[in-house]
């Protein structure tokens, strides 16, 4: 079967001031489960999103109905339940055990009480609307802090930086929704590279290249469980799957793996190689593109080279290991093999990692 490949070979536009042209903004946090907005729609929300991915996802889909026909889901919670349970099939902890450990990266999942995550959430609450956080919140975050740190430290190496996500998605969105985040990481990367008063034409096309290899990654890396736990009370994403939480919180769903911790990996981080964005029908890879929007020279040269590393790695070490699933977006990061043997394929100068499983949605493909 042919596999579609498609990388990116137009050039970015011309900006004259690359930091003036961002306008960091805050999103609203989502409404709460309990409001009547969302209880007049959760019938229309159950039927939407049957329509629209009934046919590649129906087994996951049929699974969700009959868990909440089992529990006894109200009519008017059961759309909303069925779509927080539809993302939370493909969330790591559902998946990762079932690869080799070689082809990922190392994980470790830290629990959420269910006062923890109503702390975060009215923190991110009290962010969006400018009002002082409640003293009890505040400190029930320090303690989950203080539980992340404890939790990252086998998972430091020399930069000290972890990676940071939900089970479900990452904050990235906070590099470029909040400036007080965002500016000072875009500012390090270009100073870092002699760009940040650069106004010619290549220069700030190099810059843009910079942020969007870099800061995808780097700007998830966090040295300790207060960073954090900023991260997430500041990400629409993340505030957004925790709200999807509370729903299956209210029937026992465990909040075992809620906030993932992953050793951070410099070699994905420098941007050398675009993430890589492929997917999966019927267990059939179908389709290979790059993550980013941003033209890559490098892998322009080298498409077929990477297209044909794409498929064999699949082929021999996710297909079978994930055959359950059937349909689905997987995320890989194409690493320059250094001294490290212990990377999948064993032999040749590429090596493939996973990063991450995703629902076909609107905003994934």
């Amino acid at each position: 079967m042919e596999v579609l490949f498609a990388s990116l070979c137009i050039e970015q536009p011309f900006v004259n001031n690359l930091l003036g042209k961002f306008e960091w903004h805050r999103m609203d946090p989502p409404i709460s489960s309990d409001s009547k907005e969302v209880k007049a729609t959760q019938n229309e929300d159950v039927k939407t999103s049957d329509r629209s991915s009934r046919t590649v996802f129906s087994p996951v889909i049929d699974r969700g109905v009959a868990e909440a026909t089992l529990l006894d889901v109200p009519d008017y919670r059961r759309g909303v339940w069925v779509q927080a349970y539809f993302r939370l099939s493909f969330a790591l902890s559902q998946w990762i055990h079932l690869l080799d450990p070689r082809i990922s990266f190392e994980t470790v999942f830290v629990s959420l009480s269910n006062e923890e995550l109503d702390a975060l959430l009215a923190m991110g609450r009290s962010l969006t609307k400018s009002t002082p956080p409640a003293q009890e919140n505040v400190d029930c975050l320090a303690l989950l802090g203080k539980r992340i740190d404890q939790s990252m430290a086998p998972l430091q190496d020399l930069s000290k930086q972890v990676f940071l996500k939900l089970d479900s998605r990452s904050p990235k969105d906070v590099v470029w929704e909040v400036r007080a985040i965002g500016e000072p990481l875009v500012r390090e990367a270009l100073e870092q590279r002699g760009l940040l008063h650069g106004d010619d034409c290549a220069t700030v096309h190099e810059g843009l290249q910079v942020m969007f290899s870099t800061l995808h990654n780097t700007g998830l890396a966090v040295k300790s469980g207060a960073e954090a736990v900023s991260r997430l009370v500041n990400s629409f994403r993340c505030l957004e799957d925790l709200g999807a939480l509370c729903e299956l919180r209210k029937l026992d769903f465990p909040l075992d793996n809620a906030i993932c911790l992953r050793r951070f990996d410099t070699r994905v981080a420098s941007g050398n190689w675009p993430e890589f964005r492929a997917f999966v029908h019927a267990n059939r890879l179908t389709a290979i593109s790059q993550y980013d929007r941003r033209h890559n020279a490098k892998l322009h040269k080298a498409q077929e080279e990477i297209q044909s590393l794409l498929e064999t790695f699949f082929a021999q070490y996710v297909q079978q290991a994930l055959s359950h699933i059937a349909s689905y977006i997987i995320d890989f990061a194409v690493v320059e093999r250094q001294d490290d043997s212990n990377l999948l394929p064993e032999t040749g100068p590429l090596a493939v990692k996973v990063v991450e499983l995703n629902s076909f949605e609107s905003w994934t493909g």
